[in-house]
């Protein structure tokens, strides 16, 4: 009896085994850069690896990566024909943007290749997975070129495009080509009405042959100074400088390079408390001007008189009796021309004061 279950014993624990290597990661991290050693003649414009630790059937990298059999032995040429399993210990090549477009063939088939691409080089290794797209620029039945990657579902009589950049919205893009948000969208449908499906590291367009574009949204407000587009959303109407906000800005940062307090950003601009709305590829007010059109300094103290020509800068410590007496007025004038209460003290210090009325 325990010859005979010793002997089950060790006829399970092969299988055991083998159950057990068949649950453990076969394919290491996919990649840039080849992991482990290539055949020396994988395509030149591979732009993404996978490293095989142990050997992996073809069938499932050609599902994993969508792309076919006949594009996966041109990228690799050391893969044979029958491709039943690929060697371990290899790095193979399952992406290659922008080659040259292969050689005319004796089949009439059409096979489109799921193809992908990376965002411009960052700090991860994060990957964005592009539409499918061909990899040479078209000219369609317009006669204009067509750059590529594109939107997916973009419309065919193109004749202007964008390179959409990481984090820019259908409302920014629109406004920088002086169209409407509804004009891109219509043009690039798959961006859908609320811009979500916005591919970033592809082409969009921008305008079409016979197409009018909008009115510039460029302004002259009643203080007949032009705002440059696009304006930040809520921007106030009496804005006489402006600062542009790249990716990652931060309203204190512009206020501080602008030499108003980032609390003035937000006010000007719409912006709530956290300043987690400022929206970047836009102009932002850093500067206001009175209704009498002179310029005021920023930031002007709460409740500052509109009628006012004559400024002074509050430094701490700083009273309304002593900023009257330096600026040749009563300090009584100070606290009446500024929303100041009798003591004196919610006067606001770093902000502009009135000193003088026309």
């Amino acid at each position: 009896m325990l010859t005979t279950l010793t002997s089950l014993l060790l006829g399970i624990t092969p299988l055991f085994h083998v159950a057990l290597g068949a649950a453990v990661t076969r394919v290491t991290p996919r990649d840039a850069v080849p992991g482990l050693t290539y055949d020396p003649n994988t395509t030149s414009y591979c732009t993404w690896w996978v490293d095989l630790t142990t050997p992996v059937a073809c069938s499932s990298i050609l599902s994993d990566n969508a792309i076919t059999l006949a594009t996966f032995r041109r990228w690799n040429p050391s893969v044979p024909e029958n491709c039943g399993t690929l060697q371990g210990g290899r790095s193979y090549c399952v992406e290659a943007m922008f080659e040259p477009a292969p050689g005319p063939t004796t089949t009439s088939t059409k096979t489109t290749a799921q193809t992908t691409t990376t965002l411009p080089p960052t700090t991860t290794s994060t990957k964005t997975t592009l539409p499918p797209t061909t990899t040479t620029s078209t000219v369609p039945g317009n006669g204009v070129s067509t750059p590529v990657p594109t939107q997916p579902g973009m419309i065919s009589n193109c004749n202007k495009f964008h390179f959409v950049q990481q984090g820019q919205t259908c409302a920014t893009i629109s406004a920088l080509y002086s169209i409407t948000a509804s004009q891109f969208i219509q043009w690039n449908p798959a961006a859908g009405s609320d811009c979500s499906g916005l591919w970033a590291s592809t082409y969009a367009c921008v305008g079409v042959i016979g197409g009018s574009p909008a009115p510039s949204t460029t302004t002259k407000p009643g203080n007949g100074i032009t705002t440059p587009t696009p304006a930040h959303p809520g921007m106030i109407s009496n804005c006489n400088k402006f600062a542009y906000v790249n990716p990652g800005d931060s309203c204190d940062a512009i206020g501080f390079w602008n030499g108003v307090g980032g609390q003035w950003v937000k006010l000007w601009n719409g912006i709530e408390e956290s300043c987690r709305s400022i929206q970047a590829y836009t102009y932002v007010c850093v500067g206001v001007i009175s209704g009498n059109g002179i310029p005021t300094p920023t930031p002007a103290h709460p409740g500052m008189v509109s009628n006012c020509n004559k400024f002074a800068y509050v430094n701490p410590g700083d009273t309304c009796d002593g900023i009257g007496f330096w600026n040749g007025v009563g300090g009584q004038w100070i606290k009446l021309w500024n929303g100041i209460e009798e003591a004196c003290r919610s006067i606001q210090a770093y902000t502009y004061v009135c000193v003088g009325i026309i």
